[in-house]
């Protein structure tokens, strides 16, 4: 199983200055679980392990996480404390602080600005792999929003 997000507005670029980069933005992504390889597809609610990895095929980029799936230390050692204890706490995060994940995808979405499109949708593929096998695991991918940036 895949995600597949709502309709998202592309950027357009309508003051006639061409974008420069667009970037896919992964928002609190959560990395405490088995490592994947995220395949973004645009327009590809249907894709799966035998969709081509190219920008015909609506291939966007893939999203890579390391994940930290087993906890090694005492009792709630991989427990996520809240936030800051006050102003001058300046210890560095835990190491299970959902991240911001970033992935460029300049090219599919000049693609769709080209062909007139107005919205697209995202379906990432969170592949899981262990040894030769490959497997679609979506209780893998956990975020908490989407959002494509461009840049002039």
């Amino acid at each position: 199983m895949a995600y597949t997000s709502r309709r998202l507005p592309l950027p357009l670029h309508d003051n006639g200055v061409p974008f420069a980069r667009v970037d896919l933005q992964f928002h609190e992504l959560d990395h405490g679980g088995d490592s994947y390889e995220g395949r973004i597809f645009f327009n590809r609610p249907d894709a799966d392990l035998r969709t081509a990895k190219e920008l015909g095929e609506g291939y966007a980029g893939s999203l890579y996480v390391f994940g930290h799936p087993h906890c090694w230390g005492d009792p709630g050692h991989c427990s996520v404390p809240p936030g800051p204890l006050h102003g001058f706490d300046h210890r560095t995060p835990h190491q299970l602080v959902p991240q911001l994940h970033v992935v460029e995808v300049t090219d599919a979405v000049q693609r769709l600005v080209e062909s007139r499109a107005r919205t697209v949708t995202v379906t990432v593929l969170p592949v899981v792999r262990r040894g030769r096998r490959r497997r679609v695991d979506d209780s893998q991918l956990r975020f908490a929003r989407l959002s494509l940036v461009s840049y002039d």
